[in-house]
C-alpha cells in the first residue's frame, strides 16, 4: 500500500462528486500474500476487474506474449553462440503505466485505514461510511494496477515503445521478441511476458548496457540475473556449459504438486486417459458455448 502512495497511484474522489453510476461501478481492492520458492513473501494490491468483462470485450483486452518455442529456440541460438544472457523482472511494471480511462476503485475496511494511516492529512477527509457502516474510500486510477482487464495490454504497449526508442526492431512473428544489430555485428536479443525480460547479446557490454537504460526508467530495484543461469516464467535457464542450453522445471512442478488440493495416490504413465482418441457418438457430443470454444 505505501508503494502505491509513493508512486502516486491513486488520488482521493469526495464521493459527492461521484454519480450513482460510477459509485455503483466501482472495482473493489484486494490483496493478495504469495510465498516465493526463496521463501520471500510477496504482497500484491490488485483491482477486482472482472465486472469490467460486462462492458470490455476479450480481444480489446488480449495483450501478446513471448511464446514458448521462441523461449526454446532463442534459447538455442543463445548457447550456440555463446552469448551473454540476462533475466530481468520490472518491480511495479503496472504502477509506470498510466490510465487510458477513467476508473474508481473502492477501498473498504482494513483497506481503508491503511491508506489513512500512511498518509491521514490527504486521505483521511474523503472518508466516508457505506450501509454496514463500515469505512470506504473513493480513489480515481492515474496509473494502472493488477486485476484491470487492459493493465497487460496497456503495460505492453508502453515497453515496447521503450525498445523502439533504444532503436530495436519488433520481430514480425512474435511481437514480443526485438531485436537490434550492434556496430560490430553482433545481434541483441530482447524477449518478454509482461514484466519479466530476457536480454541476449555475444557483447556483454551491449546487455548491460540495455539493462542501464531499463533501471533509468523502473528504478534500482530492478531485479536483475545476468550470465550463467537464471529463472524465467517458472523454468530455470542454464547457460554455464559452453555451447548448451538446459531446461529444469523441477521446482515448478513441485510447487504444483505441494499446493495441489488432493493427495496424489498414484502414477499415471501418460497425463490423459484411456477415452482421449475414444469418438463419441454424435447425439452424445456435448457443444461447447461459444466463450469455451474460443
Amino acid at each position: 500500500m505505501r508503494q502505491l502512495h509513493d508512486m502516486r497511484t491513486f488520488f482521493p474522489h469526495d464521493p459527492k462528486t461521484l454519480t450513482r453510476e460510477e459509485q455503483r461501478k466501482a472495482l473493489s481492492s484486494l490483496i493478495f500474500l504469495k510465498e516465493k520458492d526463496t521463501g520471500e513473501v510477496k504482497g500484491r494490491t490488485c483491482v477486482n476487474g472482472a465486472p469490467q468483462r460486462e462492458y470490455i470485450r476479450k480481444e480489446d483486452a488480449t495483450s501478446p506474449t513471448v511464446a514458448t518455442d521462441s523461449v526454446f529456440l532463442t534459447g538455442a541460438v543463445d548457447a550456440h553462440q555463446g552469448r551473454d544472457v540476462a533475466f530481468i523482472d520490472l518491480p511495479g511494471a503496472f504502477l509506470h503505466t498510466l490510465m487510458d480511462e477513467k476508473i474508481i476503485m473502492i477501498l473498504r475496511a482494513e483497506l481503508c485505514e491503511l491508506m489513512c494511516m500512511i498518509d491521514p492529512k490527504l486521505y483521511r477527509k474523503y472518508v466516508c461510511k457505506d450501509k454496514r457502516g463500515h469505512p470506504v474510500l473513493y480513489v480515481e486510477l492515474y496509473m494502472s494496477l493488477y486485476g484491470l482487464m487492459r493493465s497487460a495490454l496497456l503495460f505492453y504497449k508502453k515497453l515496447k515503445k521503450e525498445l523502439e526508442n533504444y532503436v530495436m526492431v519488433m520481430n514480425p512473428y512474435n511481437m514480443c521478441i526485438a531485436n537490434k544489430e550492434t556496430e560490430k555485428g553482433h545481434q541483441i536479443t530482447v524477449l518478454w511476458h509482461v514484466d519479466d525480460l530476457k536480454i541476449s547479446c555475444k557483447d556483454k557490454y551491449k546487455v548491460t548496457k540495455l539493462i542501464c537504460y531499463l533501471q533509468k526508467i523502473y528504478g534500482e530495484k530492478m531485479t536483475v540475473h545476468q550470465g550463467g543461469k537464471g529463472k524465467y516464467l517458472g523454468m530455470y535457464l542454464d547457460f554455464t556449459e559452453p555451447g548448451v542450453f538446459q531446461v529444469d522445471m523441477s521446482n515448478y512442478i513441485k510447487g504444483i504438486l505441494n499446493e495441489f488440493p488432493e493427495t496424489v495416490s498414484k502414477k499415471s504413465p501418460t497425463p490423459h486417459t484411456d477415452n482421449l482418441f475414444t469418438i463419441k457418438e454424435a447425439e452424445l457430443a456435448m457443444v461447447l458455448d461459444k466463450d469455451r470454444a474460443m
